[in-house]
C-alpha cells in the first residue's frame, strides 16, 4: 500500500473515532440521546472494521482479513438475534442468550485484537525496514505536488551526512528543480512530469544548493493522481566506478593488442605454448631463428619446430605446472654453427586460477658461455700485470695441496703515487708490467705470484730449501733500489720489502700474508736495502699506529694540534718579511709527535681533510693577531697545503672562505705546495693555481730541488715564489748544489720571483746565499719556530 493511500483510509478511521467520541460527549449531556449507543457504536466498530479489512486484503495479511470477517459476522448474528430475542420476554433466555453472544462477541474481539497486534507488527517492521532502507542508503525521498507544482525533498541520514546537510527537508519549485537538474537530463525530468511517462529506473543528474558538485541518481518512481513520489539513490560512486572500469576495459584492450605488437616485434625470443605444447604466439626473432612464418607457427607442436624442444615434453609441462616458474637450456644448430638458449618458463593461469599456458622467454647465451673463460680471467687476474689479483691469489690458496713449509714475501713500491702524479698512468702501467715480468723470472711454476693492489707484489714460494729462501731475498735485495728506463725516460724507484715463512711464524696463510706486509712496513726510513723478517714486535707497532690514529682523531676533534710560527727574514736588514705556520703535536700519551708521521697517519687514517683544515683555521686565526701586533703591520703568511687538498674541486673556494671569515686580506696569504704536487697534468694544476689566484692568493713552490726536481715545472706553472729545499741549503760546500742555488737565483732576478731559501742555521750560510742574491733566508740562524699566539 503506498503511503498517500494508507493516510486517506488513516483519516476516515479518526473521522469515524471523532463522531464516536462527539456522540459520547452529546448523549452524557442529553439523556434522551444514549438510545443511539448502540447503533453508533456498532456502526463505528462496523466501519472500522472494514477499513482494517480492505487494509488487510491490499496488503494480503491473512490473520486480520479472518479476524475482521469474524468480527464483522458476529455483529450481522448480533444484529440478526436482537431482532429475535427482543420478541421474548422471558429474563431468563434474553439473559442466557445475552450471556453466549457477549462471550462469542469477547472471543471475536480477542481474534480481532490478535489481527490488528499481527497488522501493526507487520507495519512497524515494514516501517523498521523501509528506514534501514532509506536512512542507511545515500538517498532523497521526493514527492511533487502537479497542481501545486512543488517538490519535497526529505534527505536520508546517511545522504545528509555524507554531504554535510543540516536540515534534512527541503522544499523547491519546479523551475528551481530544472534549474538544478543538468542540461542533458532535463529532457527525462519533462517526460516524467508533463507526458505522465514514469519508468522504473531514471538517471539524472542534480546539483542541489546544498551540494557542491553534481551528484548522479537512480530515481525509482510511481504516480498517483496529481502526485509522483521517487525514492533517489545517489549512484555517483557507482557511476565513476562504471566509468573507470570502461576505460581500464579499453586501456586492457589496448594493453593486449599492444602487448601481441611488443611481442612479435621484440628482438627477443619469446613463444606462448597452450597445455598440449601448441604455439598461441611466437616473437618475429623466434621466427627467424627455427625458420618459420610468423603467420604459419600458430599451432605448431613445439617439439617439431627445429630441433627436439624437449626431450620428454610431458615432464617438461609437469614440471612447469608444480614450480610455476623454472629454466632450460636447449641446443639448435643454424648454418652448421652450434648455438645454446637459456629459456625462462612462465606458467600463466586464467580467472579461475587453473593452467592456461606458458610463456618461454629465450636468451641466445652462446656468447656468454664462450666469454666465461674471460670473465673468469678478468675475476681473477690483474688486467695491467697478468698476475692473480686479491681474488685470484685467495682462490689459489684454497686450491693448495701438501703443503710443508712455504715463504711469502710482500713487495710495496714506496711512495708509488708520486711516480704517477709526475709521469702519468700510462708509464707508471708500463713499470708495473716491467716489474710484473722482473718478479716472474724468480719463481718457478709452482710458486705463486700476485699483484694485490696497484703498487704491491707478493711473492710465494711453496715447499722451498732454505737456500732458496735466502737466494731469493738476496735477488730482491739488489732490487730494492732500482732504476727503470721507460723510452726515453730513467725512473727510480725504492721497494719496501719484508717476508715471513710458514709454519715458523704462523700455521695460517691470510697471517702469513699480513705478517709479510707488516714486515715491509717496518722501518720504512732506513737506508739499508735490505728485506726485513717479520717479527712480532711489528705487530705490536701496528697496534700503536692505530693507537696513534685514534689520538690524532681526538686531537684534531679537540684542537689540540698547535701552530707554531717562524720568520722568514732578509738577512740584509734583519727583518721579518715572511711568518711560515707549522704545525705541531705533543699528544699527553704518546708525546711529540713530528708532522711527518702524523701527516703520514692522517692520510692512513682518511683524516687529511680534517686535519687540514682544522690547521688552517688556526694558521689565519692566529696569523690576524700577530699582524695586529706592532711592527708587524706588512708580514704576509704561509700556508702549507698537501697535494691532495689543493687539488681538491672546490677547495680554493673552501680556504677563501675560512680566510674572509677570520679577516685575513687573502693578498697576504702564499699557498706553498710541495714541488712533487706539480708534477701532476699541467692543465690541471694551472687550472687550480689560477682559481687560487682569482681570490687573490699567491702561490709558492715549497721544497724546490729535491727528489723529482724539475726546471720544467717553473716553466709550465705560474707562481710566485721559490723556496730552495733544506737538503740543497744544508749543503752548500758541495760544488753542485752551490752551482744549483746560483741558477735558481738567476731565474728569479730573470722572471722577478721571490726567492727563499730554507734550513739556513748559520751566519756561514747566510753569508754564502747574500753573494748570489739571495735575500730572503728561513732557519734555525734567525728564527726557531715558536708558538707566538
Amino acid at each position: 500500500m503506498n503511503q498517500r493511500r494508507f493516510k486517506l483510509f488513516a483519516k476516515i478511521g479518526y473521522a469515524t473515532l471523532f463522531i464516536y467520541i462527539l456522540y459520547v460527549a452529546i448523549a452524557v449531556a442529553d439523556k434522551e440521546l444514549f438510545f443511539l449507543y448502540y447503533s453508533i457504536t456498532s456502526g463505528a466498530l462496523v466501519l472500522i472494521s472494514i477499513l482494517l479489512m480492505i487494509v488487510a486484503i491490499i496488503e494480503r495479511r491473512k490473520s486480520l482479513i479472518i479476524s475482521s470477517l469474524i468480527f464483522i459476522a458476529l455483529f450481522i448474528a448480533e444484529i440478526i438475534i436482537r431482532s429475535i430475542y427482543q420478541s421474548f420476554n422471558d429474563i431468563l433466555i434474553n439473559y442466557t442468550i445475552e450471556t453466549i453472544y457477549q462471550i462469542i462477541f469477547a472471543i471475536a474481539v480477542a481474534i480481532f485484537g490478535f489481527g490488528i497486534l499481527d497488522f501493526l507488527s507487520f507495519m512497524q517492521k515494514r516501517k523498521n525496514i523501509q528506514e534501514l532502507a532509506f536512512e542507511n542508503s545515500s538517498a532523497i525521498y521526493i514527492e511533487y505536488d502537479k497542481s501545486a507544482k512543488t517538490f519535497i525533498f526529505e534527505y536520508s541520514k546517511s545522504f545528509s551526512k555524507a554531504h554535510h546537510i543540516n536540515k534534512q527537508t527541503r522544499k523547491y519549485s519546479l523551475e528551481e528543480i530544472k534549474s538544478f537538474t543538468k542540461e542533458i537530463d532535463r529532457h527525462k525530468l519533462i517526460e516524467i512530469l508533463e507526458k505522465n511517462n514514469v519508468e522504473n529506473t531514471t538517471e539524472i543528474n542534480i546539483k542541489l544548493p546544498d551540494l557542491n558538485n553534481y551528484l548522479s541518481f537512480y530515481f525509482y518512481a510511481t504516480k498517483t493522481n496529481n502526485h509522483y513520489l521517487w525514492i533517489a539513490f545517489d549512484v555517483s560512486d557507482m557511476d565513476l566506478m562504471r566509468k573507470q572500469l570502461t576505460i581500464t576495459k579499453n586501456q586492457l584492450k589496448e594493453l593486449s593488442i599492444s602487448n601481441k605488437k611488443v611481442i612479435e616485434n621484440t628482438n627477443e625470443l619469446i613463444v606462448i605454448l597452450d597445455m598440449n605444447g601448441n604455439v598461441i604466439q611466437a616473437s618475429n626473432k623466434y621466427c627467424e631463428i627455427f625458420n618459420y612464418d610468423p603467420d604459419e607457427i600458430v599451432g605448431v607442436y613445439v617439439n617439431d619446430i627445429g630441433n627436439r624442444y624437449h626431450s620428454d615434453f610431458d615432464e617438461w609441462i609437469k614440471d612447469v605446472a608444480e614450480k610455476k616458474i623454472t629454466t632450460s637450456v636447449t641446443k639448435y644448430k643454424k648454418n652448421d654453427e652450434d648455438f645454446l638458449i637459456s629459456w625462462k618458463n612462465v606458467l600463466l593461469n586464467d580467472g579461475d586460477g587453473k593452467p592456461k599456458s606458458i610463456i618461454s622467454m629465450g636468451e641466445d647465451i652462446t656468447k656468454i658461455t664462450n666469454l666465461r673463460n674471460s670473465l673468469e680471467y678478468q675475476a681473477n687476474y690483474n688486467q695491467i700485470t697478468g698476475l692473480l689479483n686479491k681474488n685470484g691469489l685467495n682462490k689459489r690458496i684454497k686450491e693448495l695441496k701438501d703443503v710443508r713449509s712455504a715463504a711469502c714475501f710482500n713487495i710495496d713500491i714506496d711512495e708509488f703515487y708520486t711516480v704517477t702524479d709526475y709521469y702519468g698512468i700510462q708509464i707508471s702501467e708500463q713499470l708495473l708490467k716491467i716489474l710484473g715480468n722482473e718478479l716472474k723470472n724468480i719463481i718457478s711454476s709452482n710458486d705463486i705470484l700476485a699483484n694485490q693492489s696497484e703498487d704491491q707484489f707478493l711473492l710465494i714460494l711453496i715447499n722451498p730449501s732454505k737456500v732458496l729462501i735466502e737466494k731469493t731475498k738476496e735477488i730482491l735485495e739488489e732490487q730494492i733500489v732500482k732504476s727503470y728506463t721507460i723510452g726515453d725516460l730513467y725512473i727510480q724507484i725504492k721497494k719496501r720489502i719484508g717476508y715471513a715463512i710458514y709454519t715458523d711464524d704462523t700455521k695460517n696463510f691470510n697471517d702469513l700474508i699480513n705478517y709479510a706486509a707488516l714486515a715491509s712496513y717496518h722501518k720504512p726510513d732506513t737506508q739499508y736495502n735490505q728485506v726485513t723478517r717479520y717479527q712480532p714486535i711489528m705487530k705490536e707497532n701496528l697496534e700503536n699506529n692505530i693507537i696513534l690514529g685514534n689520538r690524532l682523531f681526538e686531537a684534531i676533534k679537540n684542537k689540540k694540534i698547535d701552530i707554531h710560527m717562524q720568520y722568514i727574514m732578509d738577512a740584509s736588514t734583519q727583518k721579518a718579511i715572511y711568518v711560515e705556520a707549522l704545525a705541531r703535536w705533543h699528544d699527553d700519551v704518546l708525546g711529540f709527535i713530528v708532522p711527518d708521521e702524523f701527516f703520514k697517519v692522517a692520510r692512513k687514517s682518511n683524516l687529511i681533510e680534517m686535519l687540514e683544515l682544522n690547521l688552517i683555521e688556526k694558521s689565519l686565526s692566529s696569523f690576524k693577531i700577530l699582524k695586529e701586533k706592532e711592527g708587524q703591520q706588512d708580514l704576509k703568511l704561509t700556508i702549507n697545503l698537501t697535494p691532495e687538498m689543493f687539488l681538491k674541486e672546490g677547495f680554493a673556494q673552501q680556504f677563501y672562505d675560512i680566510t674572509i671569515l677570520n679577516q685575513v686580506n687573502p693578498k697576504d696569504v702564499f699557498v706553498e705546495v710541495s714541488e712533487n704536487t706539480f708534477v701532476h697534468n699541467n692543465f690541471i694544476c694551472n687550472e687550480m693555481i689560477k682559481r687560487f689566484k682569482s681570490f687573490g692568493f699567491y702561490i709558492a713552490i715549497d721544497d724546490f730541488g729535491s727528489m723529482y726536481s724539475s726546471l720544467a715545472v717553473l716553466e709550465n706553472i705560474e707562481y710566485d715564489m721559490i723556496k730552495i729545499d733544506g737538503s740543497i741549503i744544508n749543503h752548500l760546500e758541495s760544488k753542485k748544489n752551490h752551482a744549483i742555488v746560483e741558477m735558481i737565483s738567476r731565474i728569479g732576478s730573470l722572471s722577478h720571483k721571490i726567492i727563499v731559501a730554507e734550513l739556513v742555521e748559520s751566519k756561514e750560510v747566510s753569508d754564502i746565499l747574500l753573494k748570489v742574491n739571495i735575500y730572503l733566508q728561513q732557519g734555525y740562524y734567525f728564527h726557531k719556530p715558536q708558538k707566538m699566539i
